[in-house]
């Protein structure tokens, strides 16, 4: 089994212009590789995309990635902090556990 790793841009609007925030790192965990990757997807953009005036948050990459996968923010906690205190964001998608 896979992880399917969703990436996101999160912009807050300035007024004048859109700042870019940061993002985020969501998963949908259990993925078999002939799972319907797009439909999976499509159902963790509706839980994870936002807008209004003042903030967006929208998807800006996937992945699917193998069970023990640590993201980027991970593997930094636990280098410099030696544990994980701010994991991924675990996404549960109808029809999917």
């Amino acid at each position: 089994m896979s992880k399917l790793m969703i990436y996101t841009q999160v912009q807050e609007n300035y007024g004048y212009i859109w700042k870019a925030k940061g993002g985020n790192e969501y998963f949908v965990d259990n993925v078999d590789h002939n799972s319907p990757i797009s439909s999976m997807l499509e159902q963790a953009k509706e839980l994870v995309e936002w807008a209004s005036d003042e903030y967006q948050e929208y998807v800006v990459g996937w992945e699917v990635v193998e069970d023990n996968y640590l993201t980027a923010y991970e593997l930094d906690q636990l280098q410099y902090e030696q544990q994980i205190t701010y994991r991924a964001q675990k996404i549960v998608v109808a029809n999917h556990q």
